[in-house]
């Protein structure tokens, strides 16, 4: 047991190795192999702890700058959140994959374990954890494809998971090379279905980054203030993240269609009357382009009182034409507090200038459920608005942005990306990035865009076909087993 959890944790060093900082992306394609050599040599139940060992271990080493945000965000000492690193690490990531070594484990005592099948266990792995119990879609494997843009073109058909499976199936290909527990009753089977996916993977990419376009033609700009903010609204800040964003607001020859700010770009209401209000107001007739920001919002109900909004404004010619309130709050860091937000109901699709404009904030990037529902409601352009500065971190926030690049791919849209900090961007449909600002100082992005429509597959169906895989999946291999007896 002892070498097996040794062969676990090389194999959560090597698949952390493949996101920021380091970003050595090619290990991914090897990176599980150990991990996988370790489940067959144990039944279900020791594949499930070493299952929680690896997704444990993945919370650990890719959350390093928590304890940091803990510190600088939440003003707390930084020894808590290394204390409460591996606990965060098992709640988000170990216990669904513990679930994944048991089915592994299982499948190779009962001598049904193949490529194929690893593969779809890996994609149910990262699918629940995804999505139950609010998510935890962070470094899911086909994240680490990102650098390469022919090898994530499939997020338009089944989402991040299509790369992951991919991943998935490489790993256990080569891996069954010295675990023939892995290779599957049908070895050349196996090995000929791999080669195909990674063909037809390939072959597939290529022909979305090369078909043509519609010209970019509409002008755009996004604006990172470079202003960091912490929990705590200092006055001064009031007065120089508003002076700041409209001053490099200004400095375009033309105007622009459509000019971005981030999440939490001024931290006045803009719904009450204020002199930071009429700078605003009067900066947007100023632009003669329709603005986009981040803004806190309150309103009365009769049943709750008064709820604030994490809320993102549309201003366009001197008014407020139009609101979207984040619907995904960031736990305890939204949803506590004397002034704590309460989540919107409505997917945010805004008319602008440049078009129908599809507005989700921050972490709510990293659900493509959420950006789905934007794009069913008629948006035409993305905008990811972030405050990214609560990180701490520059890899975490580049790695926020390599996970919002996938919402681009997976609608076929343009999206627009402005942090507090950065990385702001300009992301085309292919999920390449057209510009990027730099990090943690002012930086302003001019583009030209298209405003799109159409739907993909993945809009069309979302995860309903990968689910419903796994289902028969599971049954076909109990019946495999049973027949084996």
């Amino acid at each position: 047991m002892l070498v097996s959890a040794l062969l676990v944790l090389t194999s959560a060093t090597l698949y952390a190795a493949c996101f920021p900082p380091w970003s050595f992306t090619p290990l991914i394609w090897v990176a599980l192999i150990p991990f996988l050599v370790a489940l067959t040599r144990h039944g279900p139940l020791r594949g499930a702890l070493l299952g929680l060992l690896w997704g444990t271990a993945i919370g650990v080493e890719t959350g390093t700058w928590f304890p940091g945000m803990i510190s600088v965000y939440f003003e707390q000492p930084a020894w808590i959140g290394w204390l409460s690193l591996p606990v965060i690490g098992m709640a988000h990531a170990g216990i669904y994959c513990a679930a994944f070594g048991a089915a592994v484990g299982w499948m190779a005592r009962a001598g049904v374990a193949s490529p194929g099948r690893v593969a779809l266990a890996w994609a149910g792995y990262e699918l629940v954890r995804a999505r139950a119990f609010g998510g935890d879609p962070w470094v899911l494997s086909g994240y680490a494809l990102v650098h390469w843009p022919t090898l994530t073109q499939t997020a338009d058909l089944a989402g991040p998971y299509a790369g992951g499976m991919l991943v998935a199936a490489v790993n256990a290909l080569v891996a069954s090379r010295f675990v023939p527990d892995l290779r599957g009753r049908r070895q050349r089977w196996s090995t000929a279905a791999v080669g195909c996916a990674v063909v037809a993977t390939i072959v597939y990419g290529r022909w979305q980054l090369t078909r043509p376009a519609p010209t970019p033609d509409v002008p755009v700009m996004v604006v990172q203030a470079g202003v960091g903010r912490g929990l705590h609204w200092l006055p001064e800040y009031q007065r120089v993240g508003l002076a700041e964003h409209l001053a490099l607001s200004s400095t375009s020859t033309a105007p622009p269609a459509l000019i971005v700010w981030p999440e939490y770009a001024v931290s006045f209401y803009p719904q009450e009357a204020s002199r930071e209000r009429e700078e605003l107001l009067d900066g947007s007739r100023r632009f003669g382009s329709d603005l986009v920001l981040g803004a806190p919002h309150y309103a009365f109900t009769d049943t709750a009182g008064t709820v604030y909004h994490n809320s993102v404004f549309l201003v366009r010619d001197g008014d407020l034409a139009g609101r979207y309130d984040k619907r995904r709050l960031v736990p305890f860091a939204e949803t506590t507090g004397t002034t704590h937000y309460t989540g919107g109901v409505e997917s945010g699709v805004l008319t602008s200038r440049a078009g129908r404009l599809g507005i989700f904030l921050c972490f709510e990037a990293m659900y493509p459920e959420l950006v789905r529902e934007t794009v069913a409601g008629g948006a035409q352009l993305l905008l990811n608005l972030s405050n990214d500065s609560w990180f701490g971190s520059e890899a975490a926030a580049r790695h926020h942005l390599e996970i919002a690049s996938f919402r681009a791919i997976e609608s076929r849209r343009w999206l627009l990306r402005a942090a507090t900090t950065g990385y702001s961007a300009v992301i085309d449909p292919q999920g390449r990035l057209s510009r990027t600002s730099s990090f943690g100082r002012p930086d302003v992005l001019n583009a030209m865009i298209v405003p799109l429509d159409g739907t993909t597959v993945y809009q069309r169906t979302g995860d309903t076909p990968l689910a419903i895989a796994l289902a028969l999946a599971v049954l076909l291999t109990i019946r495999m087993t049973r027949l084996a007896r």
